[in-house]
């Protein structure tokens, strides 16, 4: 599934790029709690198709429970949402 530009993305993966946008990563848990998104690893693929180049980072936390960061690394100019420049995010 390629993507063109953002307005192609479907609305989970524009609401999961937004917030890497302007938080700069994601976990699972931050999307389901403040997004209601239940599959971030899907969006992140998503993602990566339409050209967003997002790193994964396995974790730990206190108790010892895994989980996965992604981080946002570039995003095409084609990919910005168009109402918003991101001057910060590197093409």
């Amino acid at each position: 599934m390629r993507f063109t530009n953002f307005n192609q993305l479907p609305n989970q993966e524009q609401i999961v790029l937004r917030h890497l946008l302007s938080e700069g990563s994601i976990t699972s848990g931050e999307a389901q709690m403040v997004h209601r998104i239940r599959s971030l690893s899907r969006r992140i693929t998503s993602l990566l198709d339409a050209g967003i180049v997002v790193e994964k980072d396995d974790r730990r936390d206190s108790t010892g429970q895994r989980y996965r960061r992604y981080t946002l690394r570039v995003v095409p100019p084609n990919m910005l949402p168009p109402e918003e420049p991101y001057s910060q995010v590197a093409a």
